[in-house]
């Protein structure tokens, strides 16, 4: 009887979990999508190019395996998770780092100015409300890396094609400084 009861809780637990991610997602029109292996692994090999930022974000860090590979491979720096969503927000504080914060809020209220590390994995939609706020926000000198979908009207000064199932591709862009002083966009190729 005991363990009837325990199984009926865990179902019902399991399905509670399941209907607020999706009530979520149905809320913000964004469906949570994990990083391939091959992504995260182009990651790691990119990382170098940030010269040791001094602050790093994941914006939508869902269970926060990308934010955590960036703790685990930036040591000395600080690195945010932005997750709207309460249940992966809570799955993703399971494994704490020292250097690793998770902060439950929409990471278009924050000030991303703050940050030399960029990462994002959103869809195009998210990622054409996010432009502006970089364009607006940005310092000189901060790495803007975008899983799979490019920022639309910029220039990546990298791609770099992953391999994986998905066909995914990482766009690197670098904020440079106009010689009027204007933030422009560091021009390369791919």
């Amino acid at each position: 009887m005991a363990q009837a009861a325990a199984g009926i809780i865990v179902i019902v637990l399991a399905c509670g979990a399941m209907l607020s991610v999706a009530l979520h997602s149905w809320r913000v029109g964004i469906t949570p999508m994990p990083s391939s292996l091959k992504a995260r692994r182009a990651l790691i090999e990119l990382l170098p190019l940030a010269e040791q930022p001094h602050l790093a974000v994941e914006l939508g860090s869902g269970l926060g395996g990308v934010a955590r590979l960036m703790a685990d491979n930036l040591a000395t720096t600080g690195v945010v998770g932005y997750e709207a969503s309460t249940l992966p927000l809570l799955f993703s504080r399971l494994a704490p780092r020292p250097n690793l914060r998770f902060v439950r809020s929409n990471f278009m209220a924050a000030d991303l100015g703050r940050f030399d590390l960029i990462y994002c994995y959103l869809c195009p939609e998210s990622m054409e409300r996010l432009r502006p706020k970089l364009e607006r926000e940005l310092a000189p000198g901060a790495l803007v890396i975008s899983n799979t979908f490019a920022i639309s009207g910029w220039q990546a000064v990298r791609v770099i094609e992953v391999g994986d199932i998905y066909r995914s591709k990482i766009y690197v862009y670098a904020v440079a400084t106009a010689a009027n002083g204007a933030l422009q966009l560091a021009r390369g190729g791919s």
